[in-house]
């Protein structure tokens, strides 16, 4: 498919003596043949047609101001305004010359447009050399489809000499890219496919500048290796950090998988490994995994994994920027299965890497892995012996080990009770801290070396979080409940269940132990429902209220002796407990508290009546803690999807024992079919979690780092206005008002030509952490691309470069 086919059959078409079999039998082919004049020379075999010539034969037609054709010699000849249409492909030209045998010919001043697979193309000079290949002189190619034919193309390609070859490359010399008429690149070859569909090819460049990374320059190179692989290769060369290749492989496995793999490699000769800000190899690198099976008998595979060379990687390199906020880099392989809907099992494995400390001085070699979790569920399902009973279960499997041991940095004396090490809140012994220019300091003055200090966490004798688990070994958790849901009066349904929650503990420091604690709870719940008028005349909505009063309780005797694997939180969520009870009963931590609680509440939930769709749904709760004495946070989260493209979501947690909020999200958006859209959020969040020592210096890495943030207080917005069809303009934004300045400040500004042929972006990105930044991206469109949003994110510079699913090779 494409210009070079639809350049054969007009070829063949000629070469065919068609229209002269209306005098002469021999020929078997249908056509039809019309003109003000044809005429037969007998002495020389030959037949004119002139004036409005018009030859159809079999879904082909070729008009011309004249035809000439010699049976002796099989060769032929159409003049004047020549046009050969085959399907939607339409050739022009002033002269076309053929030879009926060899089917080898000239089109002179050709013209090929082929709507279906929209480029076009044109030469001086084509010729037609062999079964499937042709030559060009001259050549111009262009997928620019604009109202006015008389105007500069948005682009081409043109080349002094071009070899083709039907449903395969074109193979250019002497090439140069314009834009607008006007040379940007040339190459002395290139290479380019004549086909929609994906083919390997170089796409256009990306290019930037970065505090992070100098100016840079990314060749992605598209290799289509298979019907079932794409390969995108990205030669990119930063001035800082010098060459970083990266590949990125995409793949479809058998019939019912798919994944993707990434990798890339630095050799960053502008770091110095010997320096305490910097102490990792040169020798720099990311990878990743993301792969999804279906397996038989319903079965499937999931492999979610990432990690990178040092805990720098993610702040001084583009690919995966998006991952620097996060503490720890989770990488997860996991098998599951159910089994008619009655039992359930999995098995994974689950690891982190520590990403805390910025000076890479990391806790990998400590850290608890979990090598595999394997995990089995009874679901509910009724006991046949009592009637109205109904059981379920769980049964957990866990291998906690580390990928080293502590070393020096943990010394025994500073063991506690073979759980933990005491090293306080900052993970980091006292004489191993660090101070802002990552130079070892013999006290840490501003942390936890002391009841002195800030926090005064070291050697206090009780565990916090940051410090570091000493044993190791396996744990098995077993929770078999009862339950006897009811209904009573047909109005309130009632669900009460009691349950056990074994743990059985085999450790390499502390041998065996158990832990043995009881749950219970009990559900009361209720339906109303009703309809209610919706303003702004949008018709009537039915309402759905569902009140309920929960209670659940935990015994938990007799922990603090037993081995620790997964500490409590910090920072208890106790929004979460509160909206799933499930979160206390099944509590994952080996340390868990008393829990007798009363959580009420009521949910709303809004349907459209004419199709039952959600519009919103609004909660409200709150709970009160007997175990404490106290009542627990009130919660009122919802959302709504408005009509004229309006959306809201929001939720509080507000304390009324310390009159106070603790939380708190609001998020508004709007979209407009001709592409304008707006979203603004507000984020507060009172107690954040500590942060594995921290450092306040300001360098060429870090723009600014203020170690004074003691909450989360901050409003952000984006927003895309859509000037015209084909210039938009976007903003992303965020400021904190803890310490009072912005986070991060993104403009961009879009082109989309007028035949949706090309595209341009052009964004400057300041924020708090990467600094400044400025990067352009182009992209050729009508070969694959997605001309509706050419740009992934619409907004963001991404690792893949706005390419989408689909590639456009052109050189």
């Amino acid at each position: 498919m494409g210009r070079p086919a639809s350049l054969a059959f007009a070829l063949w078409m000629f070469a065919a003596p068609a229209f002269a079999a209306a005098e002469h039998q021999d020929f078997q082919a249908p056509f039809d043949v019309t003109g003000d004049e044809v005429e037969y020379q007998a002495e020389r075999d030959a037949y004119i047609a002139r004036g409005n010539v018009h030859i159809t034969q079999q879904g082909r037609s070729l008009t011309a101001d004249r035809v000439l054709f010699n049976n002796k010699t099989k060769k032929g000849v159409a003049i004047g305004n020549v046009k050969v249409i085959q399907g939607t492909d339409v050739l022009q030209s002033d002269f076309l010359e053929f030879d009926v045998d060899t089917l080898l010919g000239v089109v002179f001043h050709g013209r090929l447009d082929s709507a279906k697979s929209n480029y076009q193309m044109e030469g001086e000079e084509v010729r037609k050399t062999g079964d499937q290949t042709y030559s060009f002189d001259k050549g111009r190619f262009s997928t620019c489809r604009c109202p006015d034919p008389n105007a500069r193309r948005p682009w081409t390609l043109t080349a002094e000499k071009a070899d083709l070859q039907v449903d395969g490359y074109a193979r250019a010399r002497n090439a140069t890219f314009e834009v607008l008429g006007v040379p940007i690149l040339w190459w002395p070859y290139v290479f380019y496919p004549l086909k929609r569909e994906r083919e390997t090819g170089f796409l256009f460049p990306s290019v930037g500048n970065s505090n992070k990374t100098g100016t840079y320059v990314d060749l992605p190179f598209f290799w289509a290796a298979r019907d079932n692989v794409n390969v995108m290769l990205h030669p990119e060369y930063e001035t800082k950090h010098g060459f970083k290749p990266a590949g990125d492989v995409q793949y479809v496995f058998g019939e019912r998988g798919a994944g993707e793999l990434y990798g890339t490699f630095n050799d960053d000769q502008n770091l110095d490994s010997s320096s305490p800000k910097t102490p990792f190899s040169q020798e720099r690198w990311a990878a990743s995994l993301r792969h999804l099976q279906e397996l038989p008998d319903d079965a499937w595979l999931g492999l979610d994994a990432l990690a990178v060379s040092d805990n720098l990687y993610t702040l001084d390199y583009r690919d995966f920027a998006n991952r620097l906020p996060e503490r720890y880099l989770l990488s997860n392989g996991l098998v599951g299965d159910d089994f008619g809907n009655r039992f359930a099992a999995s098995a994974s494995v689950m690891t982190a890497q520590d990403m805390q400390n910025q000076a890479d001085r990391n806790r990998n070699k400590v850290l608890l892995q979990r090598l595999p979790d394997v995990a089995f569920a009874a679901l509910p399902q009724p006991i046949e012996a009592v009637s109205g009973l109904v059981a379920s279960s769980g049964l957990e499997y866990t291998h906690f080990a580390a990928f080293g041991s502590p070393g020096g940095h943990y010394p025994g004396s500073y063991r506690v009770k073979n759980q933990f090490y005491d090293v306080g809140a900052d993970g980091v012994r006292d004489g191993l801290e660090r101070d802002g220019t990552g130079t070892t300091v013999s006290f840490d003055a501003n942390l936890d070396d002391a009841a002195t200090a800030r926090d005064g966490t070291e050697r206090d004798g009780r565990f916090e979080e940051g410090e570091p688990l000493a044993d190791r070994g396996h744990r098995m958790v077993a929770q078999p409940r009862l339950a006897y849901p009811m209904r009573l009066a047909d109005l309130v349904e009632v669900n009460p269940e009691v349950g056990y929650y074994g743990t059985l503990y085999d450790t390499d420091l502390q041998g065996t132990a158990s832990r043995s604690l009881f749950t219970g709870r009990l559900d009361l719940r209720t339906e109303i429902r009703g309809t209610l008028p919706l303003p702004f005349g949008l018709g009537e909505a039915s309402h759905l209220i569902e009140p309920h009063v929960t209670w659940v309780g935990v015994s938990s005797a007799g922990q603090n002796g037993n081995p620790l694997f997964v500490p409590t939180t910090a920072r208890p969520q106790d929004r979460l407990r509160e909206l799933d009870v499930a979160n206390v009963m099944l509590d994952p931590s080996d340390r868990i508290r008393d829990a007798d609680s009363v959580v009420f509440g009521v949910e709303n939930r809004f349907f459209r009546s004419e199709d039952s769709s959600l519009l919103g749904e609004l909660l409200v709760s709150s709970e009160y803690e007997a175990a404490s004495s106290r009542w627990g946070p009130a919660v009122l989260q919802g959302a709504a999807q408005l009509p004229a493209g309006l959306r809201l979501r929001f939720q509080g947690v507000y304390e009324p024992d310390q009159t106070r909020f603790t939380d708190g999200l609001a998020d508004f958006g709007w979209s407009h079919p001709f592409g304008h859209s707006l979203s603004l959020g507000y984020r507060y969040l009172r107690n954040i979690p500590e942060v594995f020592e921290a450092f306040t210096f300001k360098d060429e890495r870090y723009q600014r780092f203020d170690q004074g943030f003691k909450l989360v207080n901050q409003v952000s917005g984006a927003a895309r206005v859509q000037l015209t069809r084909q210039w938009a303009v976007t903003y992303v934004g965020s400021y904190s008002f803890e310490n009072a300045f912005s986070l991060v400040n993104r403009f961009g500004l879009e082109y989309l030509s007028r035949c949706r042929c090309w595209a341009a972006r052009f964004e400057v990105d300041n924020s708090v952490v990467r600094g400044f930044e400025w990067h352009i991206q182009y992209r050729l469109l009508g070969l694959g691309d997605d001309a509706a949003h050419p740009f992934t994110g619409r907004g963001s510079v991404s690792r893949f470069q706005g390419q989408g699913g689909r590639s456009s090779p052109f050189f």
